[in-house]
This record gives C-alpha cells, sequence and structure tokens, in this order.
C-alpha cells in the first residue's frame, strides 16, 4: 500500500464504516449497478466513502460504497433515474463540482444497465479563515459564519458542503473559525443577519449582517478566491452592535403589516452584552 493510500484510509476512519456494497436508502431498488473508481493524484484512493444522490432530492440516508485497496467501489440494485454520485473525505472535494450544492459526477442510468467506469478525481480542498470581533475588539463566540460562491454569471449562491462537521462554520471562544475542503471557487464571506429578514429563532439580540472585510451589501464586499490546497487566513470581520430583537419587532408593526422578528445567532453571553450586563 502507497503512503498516499494509507493516509486518506487513516482520514476517513471517524466517518461511519460500510461494507464495499452500497448501502440501503430511501432511494427505489431497481436493476442497475454502478462501478467506478476515486483517485488522489493518479493514486487509489482507498477507503473512501462514495454517495449516490438522486437529484430529484438530497436523502441523509442516500446509499454508500466503500473504496476497495484499489479505488474502486460498486453499487447494486439503482433504480433508474439521473443520480449526482461524489466521493467525501474530510479536507478533500471532487472536482468535477461545478453546480452549487451538486458536487461530484451527474450520471443517468437506465433498467438493467451496467454503468461502468464512474471514475473520481478527488483533490485537496480550500480553507477559508479568521476571527469576528465586536466594536469594542472583543471576540464573537458561537457566531454562524455565511459563504455565498459566486456561481458563473457572478451570482452570490449559498453554499453548503456535504461534511458532518458543521462546527466550523462556528466561532470558537476566541472569535476565530476555520472552514476547509472548500470546492475551488469564489467567495463572499460574511456574518450576522440582513435588518430585514423575517425568522423566528431563540435569541434577543442579533448582529447585522456584513461581508468580509466590512462592506454592508454583496456588491461592496471583498471576493476570497480559493484554489486546490489554498488557504485563505486572516478574513476577519468586525460586528458592529447587537440589535436587540424587540426593537425590530417595534418597526415591523410600525409597517403596513405587523410582522414578528426574532433572529438567530446570538450566543448568551452576546445578549448579555445587547443589554449593557458586560
Amino acid at each position: 500500500m502507497s503512503k498516499l493510500s494509507f493516509a486518506i484510509s487513516i482520514l476517513v476512519l471517524h466517518f461511519t464504516f460500510y461494507s464495499i456494497q452500497a448501502q440501503p436508502g430511501e432511494t427505489k431498488t431497481g436493476t442497475a449497478t454502478v462501478s467506478g473508481r476515486v483517485t488522489l493524484k493518479g493514486e487509489p484512493a482507498r477507503g473512501m466513502e462514495v454517495i449516490l444522490v438522486t437529484e430529484i432530492r438530497w436523502s441523509a440516508t442516500a446509499p454508500r460504497a466503500r473504496t476497495d485497496e484499489n479505488g474502486r467501489f460498486s453499487f447494486t440494485s439503482v433504480a433508474v433515474g439521473s443520480y449526482s454520485i461524489f466521493a467525501v473525505a474530510p479536507g478533500y472535494v471532487s472536482p468535477e463540482d461545478t453546480r452549487i450544492g451538486s458536487p461530484g459526477r451527474t450520471i443517468s442510468v437506465a433498467d438493467n444497465e451496467e454503468v461502468e467506469n464512474v471514475d473520481l478525481e478527488i483533490k485537496r480542498g480550500g480553507v477559508i479563515a479568521g476571527r469576528i470581533i465586536d466594536s469594542q475588539k472583543r471576540p464573537v463566540i458561537e457566531e454562524t459564519i455565511d459563504l455565498n460562491k459566486l456561481d458563473g454569471n457572478n451570482k452570490p449562491q449559498r453554499y453548503s458542503s456535504f461534511s458532518p462537521n458543521f462546527n466550523m462554520y462556528r466561532t470558537d471562544d476566541r472569535g476565530v473559525y476555520r472552514i476547509y475542503g472548500l470546492p475551488e471557487g469564489r467567495y463572499l464571506v460574511s456574518v450576522g443577519y440582513a435588518l430585514h429578514a423575517q425568522r423566528i429563532t431563540s435569541g434577543s439580540a442579533f448582529y447585522p449582517r456584513v461581508y468580509y472585510p466590512k462592506a454592508t451589501s454583496e456588491s461592496e464586499a471583498k471576493v476570497i478566491e480559493v484554489s486546490e490546497g489554498s488557504e485563505a487566513t486572516n478574513v476577519d470581520i468586525t460586528v458592529s452592535d447587537p440589535i436587540p430583537a424587540y426593537r425590530r419587532a417595534r418597526r415591523g408593526l410600525r409597517g403596513h403589516r405587523a410582522t414578528t422578528f426574532r433572529l438567530r445567532g446570538s450566543s448568551a453571553m452576546e445578549r448579555r452584552r445587547a443589554r449593557g450586563l458586560n
């Protein structure tokens, strides 16, 4: 076994292990088969998890397979339809990702068909990291970071990865975040919530949305370029003072229709700051 294949095997140990054959999910049972190979820099990627997702909807119980020592995988009893198929491992991405939220390759499966040679090459994903502080230079803790990826028409689209580690989108006790495993592309980074947002959440205060480096709108935000294995650091944002949610409720009542605003995202410490307790 090469050192590269061994390293990939170690990387995927924390994922739930499956057999080499596909696991049952909500997808309807069929008579087709899908098989292929996963590689990294031209070498077999052993122990890699491969997911077969119907284009109609994503399911947490979608069929999954795991590559063998030669990087090969196989799905059986696949139903007729169109699918996205991709490999996942912490910090890696399928470079065929060209559509937001749909990584990997798209395949069509017919009844009794044997779809072979579905080759997937994975690459090291990029990283965006930085720190969020408030106007007093204090760390903003447990705040969610939002990523928008620019599409082919340069329009921002909400980006979310298939990584099980959603905590990387939240700041730690230092206000630091580090989002890894990002596909190549151009991103906008923001924190907080738009003043016109209408959503029901638990927090009594919220931070108005700020885009990196200190913009209040997408058009003024600085684009972060991500390439294979790149790391964009010091993507820091300073937020303004949090706004108590009840103020937004009053403003809504002054309009043509009554609207209740309770915006998500503030931690206990931030709510205390909003009330002047810190």
